[in-house]
């Protein structure tokens, strides 16, 4: 019988006039406006940074040219073909175009 009256019995819950919730969440959501902000503040510096040190420093195209020109006449030189600087400045200039 117990049992009975305690499913019947019901507590009722205390609602609050004012509901500070919305005020937090607002408030969180605030928090992680302004934490993401510094982030991709942060983020866009080390880019900007990065960027600015690339275009001061160019990779050496000479030396690169260079090697590919080896590189070639090695592979030519394997295969027995003949060749000409013509034909191997236009390869190269063929794979730069891509």
């Amino acid at each position: 019988m117990n049992k009975f009256l305690i499913n019947f019995a019901r507590i009722t819950k205390y609602q609050p006039r004012f509901s500070f919730s919305k005020a937090f969440k607002d408030k969180d959501k605030g928090d992680e406006k302004a934490f993401f902000t510094k982030e991709d503040q942060k983020l866009m510096s080390q880019l900007i940074k990065k960027m600015k040190d690339a275009s001061e420093h160019p990779p050496q195209s000479a030396n690169n040219h260079h090697d590919d020109k080896e590189e070639l006449q090695k592979i030519f030189n394997r295969y027995k073909v003949t060749y000409t600087d013509a034909l191997i400045e236009e390869i190269i200039n063929w794979k730069k175009s891509d």
